[in-house]
């Protein structure tokens, strides 16, 4: 008899997980709206060549598609994408993301995505660059996963055509437009 209650427990146990398994994880559902704020401070060193050497120490000027006239970035693949997205007519305006700009819940926790782009087109995408050798790991995917539903709720609010992507930076080696970013994000 209390092996047929383990086995109606591993049953039922199974089904619940099975249940679950396909369960959407628990995201903020509200959608607000803040300006981005066109200042920040600086206090690294600038470089006005946008295609100088590249240093995470440094700063970097010579863009006109940005929101900002100085920007740094955490890595050299970061620092290309930026140049590609300047250098792409189809683009209105790009801004590298600091943290608490536009943040992203996953895991009781915030993410921040390295761009936001918008295209002359009206298009918005949100853009992360990683290294090859991070896009499989846990915490990546995780956030991948909360990206996407963040971007669907916030088109969904009616804030127009969003857009998550996750670029690999083998990706951006070889791209010189956003289209071709778009073509090489990681799919889902």
């Amino acid at each position: 008899m209390a092996a047929d209650l383990d086995a109606v427990k591993r049953i039922v146990v199974g089904k619940i997980a099975a249940a679950c398994s396909d369960l959407e994880p628990d995201y903020s559902y509200a959608v607000t709206t803040e300006t981005l704020d066109a200042s920040k401070g600086n206090y690294r060193p600038v470089s006005l060549n946008r295609h100088d050497t590249f240093k995470t120490t440094n700063a970097y000027g010579g863009y006109g598609r940005s929101l900002y006239p100085i920007v740094w970035f955490d890595s050299r693949p970061e620092r290309e994408t930026a140049n590609i997205l300047e250098g792409d007519d189809s683009i209105e305006v790009w801004v590298r993301l600091q943290i608490g700009d536009t943040p992203i819940p996953w895991r009781g926790r915030k993410y921040q995505p390295d761009f936001l782009v918008i295209t002359k087109a009206g298009k918005h995408y949100m853009i992360e660059v990683k290294a090859d050798s991070a896009l499989d790991t846990n915490e990546v995917t995780a956030k991948h996963a909360a990206a996407l539903i963040w971007a669907n709720r916030v088109a969904d609010a009616g804030l127009g055509d969003w857009t998550y992507l996750l670029i690999p930076e083998s990706a951006v080696e070889k791209s010189k437009l956003l289209r071709h970013l778009v073509t090489s994000s990681r799919k889902p």
